[in-house]
């Protein structure tokens, strides 16, 4: 075996048998914000699509007492492992599921499956009303616990972004990949959207951005499915790429330019390349199919009671047709929260936490 897979899998190891709570809550409170990879249940009375719900079985079949939460996994998302090494017990809350003020004070989840960067990708909560609903949440602390105490909690809490792959989906799917041009001019115009989102929650308070980057949008299973040769959309896993390297510099130039803001980008994609190439790493015994669906890859029909299922969800990298399980969001939390910078930079998020 070569010294770089050996040094791979010790790291792997190191990391993986790490413990999982440090309660230092740094992090007064955690603020969620983007699409179905962070919903905790927002979308559970909307009048949405059914593939924009996720509050029946056997979503949640691994979730304590195997409840369906309108989580889009057999149970815990990124969000909530994320909370947990931070060294809260629970995620935050649902906005839609909460009352005003003592139940906000460590935090709210506002993010929404099917939502986007843009306001036109979607049926559910847009960011534009994801951040409404934060300055309306500010304005509850404010009442609870006084405004300057309510303005200290929101500057030290620890800010979760999840957005983007719809908005390349929607591109993708309604034309397929353009010319370099093209690409990059819709990257340019997501990423400068996204910034303008960033800074008018820094207006609002907002110091410490952890930012859930794109990962292989081409390989998940719905994709696959479409593919006759059944591999992944490459030209989709490099409009991935490019969103992933414009946002770095454009996070970059944000904490250069707004004072006191700091942040930290998940490198999901690299995790996923690691986990394509090296399942054995993570205990995967199927990185290609849904565990819950129908069809190719069971990424053709929606996860429902009359899917397909599998018994071994610990072993498959997808829980369903667009979304990964329990299990590889307790990987992806790991290395965003306690990784090198090869999986989080310019910091990890745990170092974010603390600032």
């Amino acid at each position: 075996m070569e010294l770089s897979s050996l040094f791979l899998i010790f790291s792997f190891l190191a990391l993986a048998l790490s413990s999982v709570g440090e309660s230092f809550k740094n992090a007064p409170a955690i603020f969620v914000l983007g699409d179905s990879l962070a919903d905790v249940g927002n979308n559970n009375n909307l009048n949405v699509s059914l593939t924009s719900t996720a509050n029946f079985p056997p979503y949640g079949i691994d979730f304590p007492f195997k409840t369906p939460t309108g989580r889009f996994s057999n149970g815990y998302n990124t969000i909530d492992w994320l909370a947990k090494h931070v060294g809260y017990k629970r995620s935050p809350p649902s906005f839609l599921s909460v009352t005003k003020g003592a139940s906000m004070l460590h935090g709210v989840n506002f993010a929404s499956g099917g939502s986007g960067i843009l306001d036109t990708t979607g049926t559910a909560i847009t960011f534009t009303t994801q951040i409404e609903n934060f300055r309306g949440a500010i304005g509850d602390l404010s009442e609870k616990m006084g405004e300057k105490r309510a303005n200290y909690l929101i500057s030290k809490s620890l800010f979760l972004i999840s957005a983007g792959s719809n908005d390349m989906f929607a591109y993708y799917l309604a034309s397929g990949a353009q010319n370099t041009t093209q690409n990059e001019q819709f990257v340019t115009s997501l990423v400068e959207k996204l910034s303008e989102r960033l800074k008018v929650l820094y207006e609002h308070g907002a110091r410490k951005f952890g930012i859930l980057g794109l990962s292989h949008l081409g390989c998940i299973p719905s994709l696959k499915s479409r593919n006759p040769t059944g591999r992944c959309f490459e030209d989709l896993n490099g409009l991935a790429r490019i969103f992933n390297t414009a946002a770095r510099a454009r996070m970059r130039r944000l904490e250069s330019m707004l004072k006191g803001m700091k942040y930290s980008y998940g490198n999901a994609y690299d995790l996923m390349s690691t986990a394509l190439d090296k399942p054995h790493l993570f205990g995967y015994k199927d990185v290609n199919s849904a565990c819950c669906g129908s069809g190719k890859f069971n990424g053709a029909i929606s996860c429902s009671l009359k899917s397909n299922l599998c018994s071994n969800r610990s072993q498959y990298l997808f829980w369903d047709q667009f979304h990964p399980t329990q299990a590889t969001s307790k990987y992806t939390a790991k290395f965003f929260f306690g990784g090198s910078r090869k999986y989080a930079s310019p910091i990890n998020f745990k170092s974010l936490a603390r600032y």
